[in-house]
């Protein structure tokens, strides 16, 4: 785990657009706990969005974004903080996986097939990066690893454990809901029809169910945009029909060829030998925990690799299992250690992770010349990106920053997912405009957005020697994605002349925030 945590992205250089936005709302509640605004908790967070226009704290659960809010009151703000924090919850989930497999295997095969797990292309990908995926998956791991012991020695204990697991990875991430009703099949396989007169199944469902009301809320009332975008995918084609072979499709990209064969022919082993690798009431649970997480994340017509993660546990541990039952103990020893080196290997050699240098230095530039409460304007791409670092400067804590998107348009999280503009301003207009602001540095992307007339208008003026001059250009180095159009540097202007010390008081500061119908700021 150290080796992968070592060779993951932490220098500011994250490429996935909401993997930063997670780094900044661990910040978002690192600040609140120190501030405690108890008085007007809604004001504080927008005025933390005015300063730094990327938080999403309303669009995901809080846990894992608390947990890193505890790691940077131990260790700073950092990105390799924030991945710190992924990384715990990767090990939390890999210790989940060798205690499921000790169920049936001896500890060398055991650690064998987590270690192949842990370290499957997809796995490594999204454990290396500051999201969500892992840190759910780590407590849907302990959920089933209470299962499976219910199901071994139902005692109230295990149930309770499950539930209070399921709940914690509800927190993380609301997707892990799909193993509901497989968590309920495997305690009716355990209790029989007794668990509908259990005193204590009943008080953990009660009890379970209370804990998610918060959560049930806020999605109910802010997750709007996410209901549609998983409902809808892009937004853009037919959505009208169930793709049930993307999954399938994807799971030699994320776990390499032999695998998913193994599994598959486990499967058939087991129907025509008529034979179980397992006995049969944590063979129906396995069995299902793949089939209704793979219907699940089928039906929903965003699809991405990273979303069937939960369901690929089950299917590594199929193939371990054939593989102990078909060869000698000897034999099999040796060939699950050879996979999990073999898995760990070239993952690391063949399958990097996608990273961008350029906004954490500019963030530097910024930092080391930016005037005294100061703002500064940002025109690019990685907006996240750049606002997470100038956040993790603790000694410009004075600097506030403004997405040129933002002033000039109502974007619903993308242009993907449709934008008005809201105005259409002169070159003198948006002079005016970036004076009232007290913009003091801007940092842009040469051909960001130029096919609007406002941004065309804004290069105008960045360009206008007697407002503006170039500090510096630093170059977008992107790794693995290549770089989106015309992200290829970042040219860092200073303006000519002194500004003000009250950005965030000014009247012309409100951003519109489309997706939850509100407008923030001063009006």
């Amino acid at each position: 785990m150290a080796i992968l945590f070592m060779s993951a992205p932490m220098d500011g250089d994250f490429r996935y657009s909401d993997a930063s936005r997670h780094a900044l709302n661990g910040a978002f509640y690192l600040d609140a706990i120190s501030h405690f605004p108890w008085q007007d908790p809604i004001g504080y967070a927008e005025k933390y969005y005015q300063r730094y226009p990327a938080l999403t704290i309303l669009f995901y659960p809080p846990l894992m974004h608390l947990s890193e809010a505890a790691f940077y009151a131990v260790f700073g703000v950092s990105h390799w903080v924030a991945q710190l924090t992924v990384s715990a919850y990767y090990l939390l989930g890999a210790f989940a996986a060798f205690y499921i497999a000790r169920l049936w295997l001896l500890p060398l095969q055991a650690l064998a097939t987590t270690i192949v797990f842990i370290a499957l292309p997809e796995m490594a990908l999204w454990g290396r990066q500051v999201m969500l995926d892992i840190p759910a998956l780590a407590f849907l791991l302990w959920c089933f690893y209470f299962l499976f012991r219910d199901i071994r020695e139902p005692h109230p204990k295990w149930l309770y454990l499950m539930l209070m697991a399921f709940v914690l990875g509800l927190y993380t991430k609301q997707t892990i809901a799909f193993a509901a009703p497989v968590l309920f099949a495997g305690a009716w396989l355990s209790r029989g029809k007794h668990l509908l007169t259990d005193r204590h199944a009943w008080q953990a469902l009660l009890i379970a169910a209370i804990a998610t009301l918060p959560l049930i809320a806020i999605t109910l009332k802010f997750g709007g945009f996410n209901a549609v975008s998983v409902a809808q995918g892009d937004g853009l084609g037919d959505h009208s029909q169930l793709d049930l072979g993307f999954y399938l499709a994807a799971l030699p990209q994320q776990a390499g060829w032999l695998l998913p064969i193994l599994a598959a022919c486990s499967v058939i082993w087991m129907a025509i030998r008529r034979q179980s690798l397992l006995p049969r009431k944590e063979l129906a649970v396995v069995l299902l925990w793949f089939i209704v997480g793979y219907v699940f994340f089928s039906a929903i017509r965003l699809h991405a690799t990273r979303f069937d993660l939960p369901i690929l546990f089950p299917m590594v541990l199929l193939a371990m299992l054939w593989l102990n039952r078909i060869f000698p103990h000897g034999r099999a020893n040796a060939i699950a250690v050879v996979m999990a080196v073999g898995m760990f290997l070239t993952t690391l050699a063949w399958h990097p992770v996608p990273s961008v240098k350029g906004y954490k230095q500019a963030s530097d530039v910024v930092a080391e010349r930016a005037a005294t409460a100061s703002t500064v304007l940002f025109s690019g791409h990685q907006d996240g990106t750049f606002i997470f670092n100038i956040r993790a400067h603790e000694n410009r804590s004075d600097l506030s920053v403004i997405r040129a998107d933002k002033l000039f348009f109502k974007v619903n999280v993308s242009r993907a997912y449709g934008m008005d503009v809201i105005s259409n301003p002169s070159a003198e207009d948006i002079a005016l405009l970036l004076d009232e602001s007290n913009i003091d540095i801007v940092v842009s992307e040469p051909g960001f957005w130029l096919d609007q007339a406002p941004m065309r208008t804004l290069s105008r003026v960045l360009n206008d020697p007697a407002r503006f001059r170039i500090v510096t250009r630093i170059p977008i180095d992107a790794r693995v994605w290549k770089s989106k159009g015309g992200e290829t540097e970042l040219v860092i202007y200073e303006r000519i002349g002194q500004v003000g010390t009250d950005p965030i008081a000014h009247p012309k500061r409100k951003i519109e925030l489309p997706i939850i119908g509100r407008t923030i700021g001063n009006s």
